[in-house]
């Protein structure tokens, strides 16, 4: 989903996005991503009990005049992607929703906010396929279409409460260790323990004049 919000072009004292959603969420302004918390908004009992996080983009935002395109990636997580050692799917419910709201104060004490609205676009991207079992397929030659309306749908903001748990982040990086060939000649990567995470790996295309140089990071 994305939309463009343009900026009063005043000075910014403040600015801050609160946001949750029906699945997994991230936040990008201008393409790049907000805050380093991962599979938000967290796992809850989403029918009465839905977090949401709040993030200071004062930085982001100050220098900027015009537009700047918000955009916020869904996954099905939990919310309705396959769940349980039974892996049933839409146990709380069957369809995505993103909630957002942008506030920004400017220096001469004047406010804005934006939020989610039917005046958002929605549609496809390079994440083909997320899951929180069966990782995650990424095609990077797969160009963003933001071509589909959003609907507003009803929702009771009385589940709301603020983050309460610690948020999913990258604690620690760790090289591989070993690499090896299976009999059926797949390639395992043994990182020397037990992790939860993910790989962040360099991409190259052998049939480009530029085999060699890296054409993207995929994770």
């Amino acid at each position: 989903m994305t939309k463009e919000v343009s900026l009063e072009g005043k000075g910014i004292r403040k600015a801050r996005i609160y946001a949750s959603a029906h699945g997994l969420y991230e936040i990008a302004i201008n393409q790049k991503k907000v805050g380093d918390a991962l599979l938000t908004p967290g796992w809850t009992s989403y029918h009465h009990r839905l977090q949401y996080q709040t993030y200071d983009v004062t930085e982001e935002l100050q220098g900027l005049s015009g537009s700047v395109k918000l955009q916020i990636t869904l996954a099905d997580g939990w919310y309705k992607g396959p769940f349980t050692w039974y892996e049933k799917e839409n146990l709380y419910g069957d369809r995505l929703a993103a909630l957002l709201e942008l506030h920004i104060v400017y220096d001469d004490g004047s406010r804005q906010i934006a939020g989610t609205d039917d005046t958002w676009q929605a549609g496809e991207g390079p994440i083909r396929y997320s899951e929180i079992y069966h990782g995650e397929t990424v095609d990077h030659t797969c160009k963003e279409a933001m071509k589909d309306t959003t609907e507003v749908l009803p929702f009771s903001k009385d589940v709301l409460l603020a983050q309460e748990t610690p948020a999913v982040r990258v604690l620690h990086k760790l090289p591989v260790v070993k690499k090896f060939l299976t009999p059926k000649q797949e390639l395992v990567l043994d990182f020397g323990q037990n992790i939860s995470g993910f790989v962040s790996f360099r991409a190259f295309d052998r049939n480009s004049a530029g085999y060699g140089k890296s054409t993207g990071v995929c994770r």
